[in-house]
C-alpha cells in the first residue's frame, strides 16, 4: 500500500476525529472510507446534476482549495 503525502486542515481532522469516536473506529478508517466514497462520486461526476454548472477539473480543485479551511 502507497502512503499518500496528505494533510488535513484543523476543521477536517476535527470531523474525522468526530467520526473515529461516533463510530467506535480510528481516524484513518474513516480517512480510507472517505476517499473510496469521494472517489466513487468522482468518478461518477459527468453523470450528476453538478456537472451541468461545473466541470469535473473545476469542481476537484475547488474542493481541494475548499478542504484548507
Amino acid at each position: 500500500m502507497e502512503r499518500l503525502k496528505v494533510r488535513f486542515s484543523d476543521s477536517t481532522d476535527s470531523n474525522l476525529g468526530g467520526l473515529s469516536s461516533d463510530a467506535g473506529v480510528s481516524k484513518s478508517d474513516v480517512a480510507r472510507a472517505a476517499m473510496q466514497i469521494g472517489l466513487v462520486f468522482l468518478n461518477e461526476y459527468e453523470d450528476s446534476q453538478e456537472s451541468s454548472f461545473m466541470g469535473l477539473t473545476d469542481f476537484i480543485k475547488l474542493k481541494s482549495l475548499d478542504s484548507l479551511k
